[in-house]
């Protein structure tokens, strides 16, 4: 599209570093600096991109000098996520675009967190992946935001189609619990582990053969596999 881009990680102030091969949180960027060098790396953008960790003040990537001064002439600042601190390097940026990508959730967060707020609060256009927001049927709590629905891009030629087994499965992975359950005003959000049972049987309704791969610790291992003839390969963090 002709536009300079430059993709900025921060590992934030508390340990954020996780490790898929060990299921570990902590402070050693190791894992995730070698995967975004081989990503990168890929597609030959080598110089496009900075990781800060702030436990060591150190950057990765190209230098702390050339990312100050590419935000310096810098149009946009796209925060996806919300996840990353909104350093001081940003802030002059002229526009700041907050991208919720998990909606309700972020939503009561800044309804209920003082910081949480703050941190919104610096930037001054605002999209959510909750195309109903504002509609009249829609629950998602209203934070004082003016959030406008978007949606994630697809990139479609990086998703290579490949022949299908006939004797495959039908598969997907998801995660069972990433967030404790809320309410706000008298409503309750919750994960799939509040949601799911109603699906549970859906298997028995066909001759396809269905497979899962469920993360988080309170994945439902001791469901009942022949009742269900769901294969749920249950792998924490996945």
């Amino acid at each position: 599209m002709g536009h300079d881009v430059l993709f900025i990680e921060d590992s934030d102030d508390y340990p954020s570093c996780y490790n898929p091969l060990t299921d570990e949180v902590s402070i050693d960027p190791s894992y995730g600096i070698r995967f975004i060098q081989q990503i990168f790396s890929r597609f030959q953008i080598m110089d496009k991109w900075a990781y800060y960790h702030a436990h060591s003040k150190r950057w990765f990537g190209i230098d702390k000098k050339k990312v100050l001064q590419f935000c310096k002439t810098a149009d946009l600042f796209l925060n996806l996520s919300g996840i990353n601190p909104v350093r001081e390097f940003v802030h002059k940026i002229p526009l700041r675009v907050f991208i919720d990508t998990d909606p309700v959730f972020t939503q009561i967060r800044h309804l209920t967190e003082t910081g949480s707020t703050g941190i919104a609060a610096k930037h001054n256009r605002f999209f959510t992946f909750g195309e109903n927001f504002g509609k009249a049927n829609c629950c998602i709590p209203d934070d004082g935001f003016p959030w406008q629905p978007t949606r994630q891009p697809l990139i479609t030629d990086q998703w290579q189609p490949s022949p299908g087994n006939e004797k495959g499965h039908w598969t997907t992975v998801m995660q069972w619990d990433s967030y404790k359950i809320r309410e706000y005003n008298g409503k309750i959000f919750g994960m799939k582990s509040a949601s799911f049972d109603p699906y549970m049987t859906l298997a028995q309704s066909d001759n396809n053969f269905f497979e899962l791969a469920i993360g988080s610790k309170t994945a439902p291992r001791d469901k009942d596999r022949k009742s269900t003839r769901l294969n749920s390969s249950h792998r924490t963090g996945s």
